[in-house]
């Protein structure tokens, strides 16, 4: 059924209202986060639109607002805009404006796909105030760079590539297994400890789907009100609680001289270090958005890289005008770069296993199921190694066509 446009009348004498279960939040003097509480939805708008949701009483129609607002400012907008922008996008289908529109029920974090809550709310509160004092500001720079500089001397003095191939029997490998579960959940509370240490509320632990990979995520997106020095520690709370667990492993190695403690403890390193990428969504990529207070540094990077590109190929003026725009270019031109030669040098060095990836999966589960008992450790270090690597050639490339049918779709 298609409802019928209201008239330009109609359109003036409407009386906009502001639901009554929203917060706001200043990222910058152009930048505000508001956040619909009853639904926990939180979208990013800039000044312009916070300056008009400032004239909403509940009292002035659309016509008063336009008119205040054009007689204090230099852009000139007509009433029919005022309308689409309260009624017809995101202010209205996130349950800022109440109207009409049907409120979205999908949570903000698009690019983590089917999430299964693990441990409510309620259940991390009683255990995220444990390890509050780890996280103040001043403990947790000093200990987290005494913790990888000793590390880093211990893992040199002691460790080969020979050893730590040699430690992965199969035992070791169920147990490491069990062992790296048990530290992402500690990982993921870090992150809510952190979130409470400082005020926000932290929400459920869960797992998930990010680029077809299983992740664990913690609902932090409160940390917004936060300042952007506290949102930081937040990002990497999470390593910092898996450096404390491998610093505990490495000191139960150097009392009992159990080389199994040591080995863990690297395998944990090696775990958590993936996080450190700041060109996928992972904490350190959450830690940049944060110390630059950029909500949506992948989008706007690439739409920064499109337009300089752009401007090059058809010869108009140089979008780069600020600094920002230049961390932006440089952003998006690092990622794709690594994006892009990580896959190449994936077909390279190793093509025939992505293109038989899916046969060798298949002969690798028919093995699995069929012929257990024929499996060695050997076999299943080689295998690792001979399917690992083209999946993550599949994740990534995947990923980036699942995003451009997206983006088509949507125009």
């Amino acid at each position: 059924m298609t409802v019928a446009e209201p008239s330009a009348l109609d359109i003036e004498i409407l009386i906009p209202e502001l639901s009554s279960e929203i917060a706001m939040y200043e990222v910058d003097p152009n930048t505000f986060i508001v956040h619909q509480t009853e639904h926990d939805l939180r979208i990013k708008i800039n000044s312009f639109t916070n300056r008009i949701l400032a004239l909403i009483d509940g009292k002035k129609s659309i016509k008063e607002i336009t008119t205040l607002f054009n007689s204090d400012s230099k852009r000139k907008i007509p009433g029919c805009d005022v309308y689409a922008l309260l009624y017809k996008g995101a202010l209205a289908t996130n349950g800022i404006i109440k109207s009409s529109t049907e409120i979205r029920t999908e949570h903000n974090n698009s690019y983590l796909k089917f999430r299964i809550p693990l441990l409510k709310a309620k259940t991390v509160y009683k255990v995220s105030h444990l390890f509050g004092f780890l996280y103040t500001p001043r403990t947790f720079y000093l200990s987290a760079f005494l913790i990888c500089s000793a590390l880093s001397i211990i893992f040199i003095h002691y460790l080969s590539f020979k050893a730590l191939y040699n430690a992965l029997t199969g035992q070791y490998v169920l147990t490491l297994a069990m062992l790296s579960f048990l530290t992402t959940l500690l990982h993921e509370l870090g992150h809510a400890t952190a979130c409470r240490k400082f005020g926000a509320a932290h929400g459920t632990i869960g797992a998930g789907f990010y680029l077809f990979m299983p992740v664990f995520y913690a609902d932090v997106s409160d940390i917004w009100k936060l300042k952007s020095s506290e949102r930081v520690i937040v990002d990497f709370a999470g390593v910092y609680m898996e450096l404390l667990i491998s610093a505990l492993l490495t000191t139960l190695f150097l009392v009992f001289h159990n080389y199994l403690f040591l080995t863990t403890s690297f395998f944990i390193i090696v775990q958590t270090s993936r996080n450190l990428n700041p060109f996928m969504r992972f904490d350190a990529y959450w830690a940049v958005t944060d110390y630059f207070n950029i909500p949506n540094l992948r989008k706007d990077s690439n739409l920064v890289l499109k337009q300089t590109l752009s401007s090059l190929v058809i010869g108009t003026a140089n979008p780069l005008n600020c600094k920002k725009d230049y961390l932006f270019f440089a952003y998006s031109l690092l990622s794709m770069s690594f994006i892009s030669i990580w896959l190449v040098l994936i077909l390279f060095l190793d093509m025939n296993s992505v293109l038989y990836l899916p046969y060798n999966l298949f002969v690798a589960f028919k093995t699995i199921f069929l012929s257990f008992n024929t499996i060695t450790i050997d076999w299943f270090k080689i295998h690792f190694l001979k399917l690992a690597i083209p999946i993550s050639f599949y994740f990534i490339a995947g990923g980036i066509i699942v995003k451009q049918i997206q983006t088509k779709l949507k125009w």
